[in-house]
């Protein structure tokens, strides 16, 4: 990615050909012979696939659109993945789940969300100065909970890429890849 980092991305990209479904990319740093899946912050849920854009909110890329253009918001992702790592702070602009409200969920911020980044509001504020304060006042346990009952009883931590994705990865990409419907489970939901 940068001259002299010995750390490169890697990306498995999901392209439906049927403009109405969104892709699927999976990122996994390569560094020393070793593998290691780029997450679990700024990741889909529960897929851990990349969350480079919005789709309905920035409106940087849809499906059918250019494909380089897809490819540039990766390569972004991936070096603000790497500012994370190495300043320990999610650089810009990010995005909460929503609750049952459709509001910004409060147990995604406080899990996710680091005092001195952005929050999500809109404000240009930090998030400890800004939204974080209300959500610690908040009973943990309950949103907690209400996070997991709109979720499948998973929580946030259980996001991670499907299996066959980390199997292809780890054997180095020598086999061909797992079909898009096993992996991409938009796709399914919506040819189902």
């Amino acid at each position: 990615m940068i001259d002299g980092l010995s750390r490169e991305a890697i990306f498995l990209i999901a392209l439906p050909e049927t403009p109405a479904v969104e892709p699927r990319g999976w990122a996994f740093w390569q560094q020393d012979g070793q593998v290691e899946w780029i997450g679990p912050r700024h990741t889909n849920f529960p897929d851990g696939s990349v969350c480079a854009y919005h789709p309905m909110l920035d409106k940087a890329w849809s499906p059918g659109s250019d494909l380089c253009t897809l490819l540039d918001l990766y390569s972004v992702w991936a070096l603000r993945q790497l500012h994370l790592v190495v300043f320990d702070r999610w650089p810009g602009r990010q995005y909460a789940m929503l609750d049952e409200l459709g509001q910004a969920d409060p147990y995604y911020r406080l899990t996710q969300f680091k005092e001195a980044e952005l929050c999500n509001c809109g404000s240009n504020r930090r998030y400890g100065e800004c939204c974080r304060p209300h959500d610690l006042k908040l009973p943990f346990p309950s949103i907690l909970h209400a996070f997991k009952s709109r979720n499948l009883g998973l929580g946030i931590f259980d996001r991670a890429p499907p299996a066959e994705i980390a199997v292809l990865i780890a054997e180095g990409g020598q086999n061909p890849p797992p079909p898009m419907l096993g992996v991409h489970s938009t796709l399914r939901a919506h040819i189902v």
